[in-house]
Parts: structure tokens; C-alpha cells; sequence
């Protein structure tokens, strides 16, 4: 009968396939030795709790290991922690939850979501979009001018969301001037601090003599935005002499010249 109907349906240009979930949809459950609390939600990276027993946390960057670290502290805290990707659109929550614990990205969407008790804690890693966007724009702007050149693409664009609105708390990763952007909400807000993916021992015998006229710049998009194109224009008019740039994609270092 299945085998008919698809046949059927093939006809008028229809197929049916099994539903597999991408992993953005998934969710994983971690549970404290001794619950001694009630429910957390985590909407942050999926990926980092998806991994081979042995394998290595990716290091492309450090909020891959920030996102283990915040869902193993609550579960030493007694919590029990479901965990799903910012990019799950689909998540609908099937139990209370004491706290959630959301990056920016779809985070009001879940937040209008849970019960009306829970404690919504936004963890927002850049500047408010609107300032980031309008910086964005103004310098690539100003390069325009500056040069008689409108560079395309590596826009550091943040994606428009009200989580500021929507939480109770926030935790900022930045300096003072990201949490000026924020405080207009007058909401209470934390900054957290860095977490390095890598630690590099400091190399004590290292010939700083030798190696004073070399700079580096290593980075990842969004090179205007970084400031790159100030840094190279500084370089000539200063007598120096040229930089070697890489940058990142995927974890990968990327050789992009030199300039």
C-alpha cells in the first residue's frame, strides 16, 4: 500500500522521504549526579556536546568551549540542562524551566516560549546590533571617501533580535563601551571574562630586537570593520614596512598576502 501511495504521489511531482532533523534541531540533555535544583535551558552551540567520546572541543573559537563550560557548571550546581543550538527555529519546551540561558541569535523567539516564572539570562557577545551595524556601515563609508573604493561582502553584520528586551540579565563578553551600548535597558548586566581557546607559553628567550619592524595581523571577517584598512594606510605613512595577513575560516589559517 505504502508503495502505491508513493507512486501515486511521484505522478503529480510529489515525493516522501523520512524527516532527519539537522543539527541544529537536535537537543542534549545532561543530568547532575544529585539533582538537587530544577530544569536549565541552554540556547547556545549544539555542536560542542555532539562530540566522539575523546574527541577535542573545537578551538575555532572560544565560545565553542564557553557553551561546555556554562551547561557542566549548572549541572555541578544540581541543575538538570537541555541544551540546543541559537539556530534551532523549531524548539518548543515541553517543561518548565527555573532558568535559560540564551545567546542573542533567536533568543526573544524561545523567551515568549517559557513559563512566566523563568529567569531569562541573554549572553550577548557584541556590542547592541544597532551601534555594531551603524559602525559597520560608517566605516566602510568612510573607506569609500577616504579611497574613491565601496568594498563588497565581509560585512560583520549582527542579526536584529530584542533579547536585550526579553531578559531579565544579561552577560556581556566585551569591554565597558559594549555595556554602554546596553544600558539603556537598564536591565542588570555582567561582564564575563575572556576564555582563550589556546594559552601559548611566553617565550622568555625570544629576540625582540630582531623582529621589531615585523607585525602581523591575524584575524578573522570583516577586515574594515576590524580596522585593517586604518592599520595598512598607517603603515606606509609611518616608513614601515609591509604586513603579513592571515585570517581564519573554519578554524583553517588563510595566508591573504602580502600587503
Amino acid at each position: 500500500m505504502r508503495k502505491l501511495v508513493k507512486e501515486i504521489l511521484r505522478k503529480f511531482g510529489v515525493e516522501i522521504r523520512p524527516y532527519r532533523p539537522n543539527v541544529h534541531e537536535k537537543m542534549v540533555s545532561l543530568e547532575p549526579e544529585t539533582k538537587r535544583h530544577g530544569n536549565v535551558l541552554l540556547s547556545y552551540h549544539i555542536q560542542p556536546f555532539l562530540l566522539c567520546p575523546g574527541e577535542p572541543v573545537p578551538n575555532s573559537h572560544t565560545s565553542q568551549w564557553r557553551c561546555l563550560q556554562i551547561a557542566r557548571t549548572f549541572a555541578d550546581l544540581g541543575y538538570s540542562v537541555d541544551v540546543i543550538d541559537s539556530h534551532n527555529h523549531v524548539f518548543q519546551p515541553k517543561k518548565p524551566y527555573a532558568l535559560f540561558v540564551g545567546h542573542r541569535i533567536n533568543f526573544d523567539r524561545i523567551a515568549g516560549l517559557l513559563n512566566h516564572d523563568c529567569i531569562k539570562i541573554a549572553h550577548l557577545d557584541t556590542a547592541h546590533w544597532i551601534y555594531n551595524n551603524y559602525a559597520t556601515y560608517q566605516r566602510k563609508f568612510e573607506l569609500q571617501q577616504r579611497r574613491g573604493i565601496t568594498i563588497k561582502g565581509s560585512d560583520r553584520i549582527v542579526e536584529q533580535t530584542l533579547a536585550l528586551e526579553h531578559a531579565d540579565y544579561v552577560t556581556v563578553c566585551g569591554n565597558d563601551f559594549n555595556v554602554t551600548t546596553l544600558r539603556y535597558s537598564g536591565k542588570p548586566i555582567y561582564k564575563l571574562p575572556q576564555t582563550p581557546a589556546t594559552v601559548y607559553p611566553w617565550p622568555e628567550d625570544k629576540e625582540f630586537n630582531n623582529c621589531r619592524a615585523n607585525f602581523l595581523w591575524f584575524g578573522s571577517h570583516a577586515f574594515v570593520h576590524k580596522g585593517l584598512d586604518l592599520v595598512l594606510e598607517a603603515f606606509p605613512n609611518a616608513g614601515l614596512p609591509s604586513v603579513c595577513v592571515w585570517s581564519t575560516e573554519k578554524g583553517r589559517r588563510v595566508h591573504r598576502g602580502l600587503l
